[in-house]
């Protein structure tokens, strides 16, 4: 019944998302103190808690799916974190879609491969003493890179993601890339749940598919920080009550 339950939510944005773009509200409503609250407490500090888990667990079974599924939500949260710091700054629409996606791209390519490798069955090796620098190269590096790309989108070197009139045609399709290879992973996760019971892999192939769902009304919206905008926000956020669901069920 709880597993019923948990679908709930994922209805209600898709339903809310149709309905609310319906009626085509342009109007923005932009909070960039709000919008720094919620991306660090839903989005990227749950996705740090669950990457850190993530992480030490790879380095006590040696499972290369926990680290390439801790990497993508280090870069899912770093990107959240990053985009709304600087969503304050004169180019601050352009900056936060721009740090958000990016960090999005990334860390769905790290989530479907994940999936890949979870469909196939690798199994847990032997801790080895290398993990540990894979593992650092691996964050270290992922946290550099999102830093550079926070630091070029300031300088205004990055091309633009978001214009006044609206999205520019790289941040569509990166956004469009990313949501696909969300929902394809969400599909892996749930075939493996359905294979071998896994509640944790129910409760996170639910989390990738709500931040799916979140991006989608995103991609669509008129405007930063309409109200087809917050609900994609909300949906995404409800992604990291779902991840730490998967967390708890892991114990």
């Amino acid at each position: 019944m709880l597993k019923l339950l948990g679908t709930v939510p994922l209805v209600f944005f898709i339903a809310t998302i149709f309905i609310v773009n319906g009626f085509n509200i342009c109007e923005s409503w932009e909070s960039p103190l709000l919008l720094l609250l919620f991306n660090f407490v839903f989005i990227s500090l749950l996705s740090f808690v669950v990457s850190y888990i993530s992480l030490k667990s790879y380095l006590k079974y040696s499972s290369l799916t926990l680290l390439l599924m801790g990497a993508g939500l280090l870069s899912l949260g770093l990107g959240g974190l990053l985009g709304a710091l600087l969503r304050s700054t004169p180019e601050g629409a352009n900056n936060n879609v721009t740090l958000f996606n990016i960090g999005v791209f990334v860390g769905s390519i790290f989530q479907a491969a994940g999936a890949v490798l979870t469909f196939k069955g690798q199994k847990a090796g032997v801790p080895v003493k290398t993990n540990k620098l894979k593992a650092a190269f691996l964050y270290s590096g992922l946290s550099v890179l999102m830093f550079l790309v926070a630091v070029a989108a300031y300088q205004n070197v990055t091309p633009k993601f978001f214009l006044p009139e609206g999205p520019t045609l790289l941040r569509q399709a990166i956004l469009g890339t990313s949501i696909a290879l969300l929902a394809i992973s969400s599909f892996i996760f749930m075939v493996v749940h359905y294979r071998s019971g896994s509640d944790l892999v129910y409760w996170y192939a639910l989390a990738l598919a709500s931040i799916a769902i979140g991006l989608f009304a995103i991609l669509i919206q008129q405007s930063v920080g309409c109200p087809l905008g917050w609900i994609g926000r909300a949906a995404q956020y409800m992604g990291g009550i779902y991840f730490m669901v998967a967390i708890l069920k892991a114990k």
